[in-house]
């Protein structure tokens, strides 16, 4: 290696800002649902992709996901407050997540065998976060803003919930009962 003599600051170093954060990994959203503990990750390599990793009672940690649509990575994340937020819940096994490439709603029941992610909102400006499954109703509640505007005001649209139950053959969208929290 040959040494390069240069003015305070203007030297070339070999190691980067980019080298030291390329393969670091963030962690957040850790939840505990029964013996299985979940949380995501954020993938700078993969464009800061959130994924969702499980680990078991038993000690066995992976990717908790299948492919949306079979073609596409999940992308765990929301913007409903524009920093960020509850990007999922798990609840008995059944996930609820925010996907910040389509920005919909998506629920995946880890004991079906068929590991479809199924949609629960459609394709809209709505942003969606904070979610929480009630046990009672098997309801997801989350908050939305819509709809949402780079230039506009943050603004909250009321409370919505959604079917995700391991029962439910077909989610909807809609609003809770009156005096529902």
């Amino acid at each position: 290696m040959s040494v390069t003599v240069a003015p305070h600051g203007l030297w070339k170093s070999p190691i980067s800002g980019d080298s030291f954060t390329a393969r670091s990994v963030t962690l957040s959203q850790v939840r505990v649902d029964g013996p299985d503990t979940y949380w995501v990750e954020g993938h700078p390599l993969q464009g800061g992709r959130g994924t969702l990793l499980r680990r078991r009672a038993t000690g066995e940690t992976g990717e908790v996901l299948p492919l949306i649509d079979g073609s596409r990575l999940p992308d765990v994340c929301t913007r409903v407050h524009e920093y960020g937020g509850k990007a999922y819940a798990v609840h008995h096994g059944v996930i609820v997540f925010s996907d910040q490439t389509d920005g919909r709603v998506y629920a995946f029941d880890t004991a079906d065998p068929r590991r479809v992610v199924r949609p629960l909102t459609t394709l809209s400006k709505v942003r969606y976060g904070d979610f929480w499954i009630a046990d009672v109703r098997e309801l997801v509640s989350t908050s939305a803003s819509s709809p949402w505007r780079p230039d506009a005001p943050s603004t909250r649209s009321p409370l919505t919930s959604a079917r995700a139950s391991r029962s439910c053959a077909s989610c909807r969208t809609s609003r809770p009962p009156s005096g529902s929290p």
